[in-house]
């Protein structure tokens, strides 16, 4: 086997360790749960309407947690664990060993989407068809933009966990309730265009009322699909330069 697929299949496998991977299947199960309490506290939703209310406002923040969490494991974690020096011994071009390494992270994280999208299509009695299947290409494709972008920040950033899960519950959050265009610049915007989810009213039920996204998104699925792409390529090239023009040591506790 050469050196790249070695790279990739090796930390593939050990971030599907079942012991590590166990948590986002009790996720996916629980999005079951959700989707049938969803449907029995909103009589009016459809099958349709609760899938993607469901998808919109919580499965595909589960794959930006999803990507802070493996992402930042891709350099960072290594660090802060002091094995970056055993990472680095190992005869394989710094390039090469990052991009492999992100690109596990991000086959990772595409499976944590789908199966929470799995989850939430089974859980609200939904058909496995179009939508799902627009949902899954936005959903792998979040993966790699995301991991990428959550990478490039672990480089650049000490303790960088904590910078990608504000960025992905915080910012990503904030930012399409936002007057103008802001939205253009948060990577969920773009993933919203691609799954392109019906237009729904806001559903109620007797008990509570259900918030739904507000924004209006203007972006086309095509101009999504490459702006997204284009953000992987750039943060791969600048990730592995990067990567390999610096140093990385054991971090000790009290830096």
């Amino acid at each position: 086997m050469s050196i790249a697929p070695f790279v990739f299949t090796s930390t593939l496998q050990d971030m599907l360790r079942p012991k590590r991977f166990a948590i986002w299947v009790i996720v996916a199960i629980a999005m079951v749960v959700l989707g049938q309490v969803f449907l029995r506290f909103t009589p009016t939703s459809t099958a349709t309407m609760a899938y993607s209310t469901l998808s919109e406002l919580i499965v595909f923040r589960i794959l930006a947690l999803a990507a802070a969490i493996f992402a930042t494991g891709v350099v960072s974690q290594e660090v802060e664990q002091k094995t970056i020096v055993y990472l680095l011994t190992r005869p394989v071009p710094r390039p090469v060993l990052i991009l492999a390494r992100t690109l596990a992270a991000s086959v990772t994280v595409s499976i944590v989407g789908i199966l929470a999208a799995l989850g939430t299509a089974l859980g609200t009695r939904s058909t496995i068809g179009e939508l799902f299947f627009r949902d899954c290409s936005a959903l792998i494709l979040g993966s790699f933009a995301y991991c990428a972008l959550f990478v490039l920040v672990s480089l650049l950033i000490n303790k960088s966990m904590v910078i990608n899960l504000i960025f992905a519950f915080g910012y990503e959050a904030a930012v399409p309730k936002m007057p103008g265009d802001i939205y253009k610049v948060s990577i969920n915007s773009y993933l919203m265009s691609i799954a392109s989810h019906p237009k729904i009213a806001p559903v109620t039920s007797d008990a509570a009322p259900v918030a739904t996204p507000a924004a209006v998104n203007t972006i086309q699925p095509g101009a999504a699909w490459l702006a997204m792409i284009g953000l992987v390529v750039l943060c791969s090239m600048f990730n592995a330069q990067w990567f390999d023009r610096n140093e990385y040591v054991p971090r000790e506790d009290g830096d």
